[in-house]
């Protein structure tokens, strides 16, 4: 009868250790996805890479001595962010380049697949006015005439301030980078070059 007993209670077979083994790598691959869109690492990462690159040109700008343009597209140094899509049309690609004379001097690609939003508004310059101010979804928008998909951002050699992004005189006054409910937000002041960078 102990022998009987024995012998019946052989444990797990390898059939249901496998089983076991893939439900729980497919359930923890959901849950790595489920907590990278909670935290809006992806929009984080985009706006802390566009306010450190913002930097540089301001910086490569004023450190040359000539060629101030009127309207950044037409700047021989500026920051360049494009996004790019898949062939569904949701994001796909952020790219974030600094151009110095046609030359590209830095290229930051980053994954932009789980961004909800990216917005560009443009109005007089003078601060963020959600009343005033135009807001354009930068997917599917020519915002300034470099193509779609496209922002142009440059600054004055003289005085540091924002170049008008396009030849109506429109200034960027804020960038704002949504992944599901978490909003990152670049807001510039044109007049003085300035611009934040905010959690909202």
């Amino acid at each position: 009868m102990i022998r009987k007993y024995l012998n019946a209670n052989h444990g797990f077979s390898m059939v249901e250790l496998i089983v076991v083994i893939a439900i729980m790598a497919i359930l923890s691959t959901g849950l790595v996805s489920i907590i990278n869109l909670l935290s809006g690492r992806q929009a984080r990462s985009i706006a802390n890479d566009i306010y450190a690159s913002l930097g540089k040109t301001r910086v490569l700008t004023m450190a040359k001595s000539s060629g101030v343009a009127d309207v950044s597209s037409d700047a021989d140094i500026y920051l360049e962010i494009e996004l790019t899509t898949t062939s569904s049309g949701s994001y796909d690609k952020c790219y974030i380049r600094i151009i110095n004379n046609s030359i590209e001097v830095d290229e930051i690609v980053l994954s932009a697949s789980l961004l909800t939003s990216f917005k560009v508004y443009t109005g007089s310059g003078v601060t963020f006015d959600s009343i005033n101010d135009t807001s354009y979804e930068l997917l599917g928008s020519n915002i300034c005439n470099k193509g779609m998909n496209i922002l142009v951002i440059a600054f004055s050699r003289s005085t540091g301030e924002l170049i008008p992004i396009d030849s109506a005189g429109n200034q960027i006054t804020k960038i704002k980078i949504i992944q599901g409910n978490k909003n990152y937000s670049i807001t510039f002041w044109s007049a003085t070059g300035k611009y934040v960078l905010e959690k909202e």
